[in-house]
């Protein structure tokens, strides 16, 4: 076998141009993933999660898109064609893709209107789950059932979406009912002062009685108070406790 004289000998057969085509797209991928990381850790204290994840993407496809190019052309294949068929395949894939561009849109007003960040958990139609990364195509939810939910964006756009975590305060309602021969000043008294000393609750909004309807044998009431949004998921059990404890102790009958 005889060894090439010159990296332009070698340059000219296909052992080489794969060779050189190979070290450039690796050297491609290492500074790409570097310049990522620097970008990341330089703006880590200027960025939230969301930002920081496109700034990411970004600066990756920046710095490798030209070193692909770069590693083609040492290869020795005419870019001039690769634009060409760029251009024809363009059409085609324009034609085949309106809801690939339809979900990329969608995906640039969601990033610049920010309905949510990563982190946040939100409700889509009949899917709720904590926000795990957002692209420019779609968006990935993790559910309660710890199973990821891909969404694309364009869905999104028409879709109305509850933000559950955006605002730090969430309201929750208690039901509870009575004898008639109660004393409805006393009850309200009585709930009231037991939902407002639960360590989980604020005092303000404060804590409302609202009737709710009559029945046969009770009056059916119901308490609205507010807890932080960490402590939803125990709430109601803890106020179930204080009421039922509160209204025993005052000698309310419950029905």
């Amino acid at each position: 076998m005889k060894i090439p004289e010159s990296i332009e000998a070698l340059n000219d057969g296909p052992i080489g141009r794969f060779t050189i085509f190979c070290v450039i797209l690796l050297f491609g991928l290492i500074a790409a993933k570097m310049a990522s990381r620097w970008v990341v850790k330089s703006l880590s204290g200027k960025l939230n999660p969301h930002q920081r994840m496109i700034a990411k993407k970004f600066s990756y496809y920046l710095v490798l898109c030209p070193m692909v190019l770069t590693a083609l052309h040492g290869a020795g294949i005419d870019l001039s064609v690769l634009v060409g068929l760029a251009g024809v395949a363009s059409v085609a894939i324009g034609l085949a893709s309106q809801t690939v561009m339809s979900s990329f849109i969608s995906g640039v007003f969601i990033l610049i209107e920010r309905p949510f960040v990563i982190g946040d958990t939100i409700r889509i139609g009949a899917t709720t789950g904590e926000v795990v990364t957002m692209g420019v195509f779609s968006t990935t939810l993790k559910n309660g059932e710890n199973m990821m939910v891909r969404i694309p964006n364009d869905f999104l756009m028409k879709s109305e979406i509850v933000n559950a975590t955006r605002n730090p305060l969430r309201r929750h309602e208690l039901q509870f009912s009575i004898a008639y021969d109660s004393d409805l000043a006393k009850v309200r008294a009585v709930v009231r002062k037991a939902i407002v000393e639960l360590p989980i609750t604020h005092e303000t909004p404060a804590p409302s009685i609202i009737f709710k309807s009559f029945t046969d044998q009770t009056i059916q009431l119901a308490i609205d108070y507010w807890v932080d949004i960490k402590h939803v998921g125990e709430a109601n059990f803890f106020a179930a406790e204080a009421v039922k404890k509160a209204l025993s102790e005052a000698s309310i009958k419950r029905i």
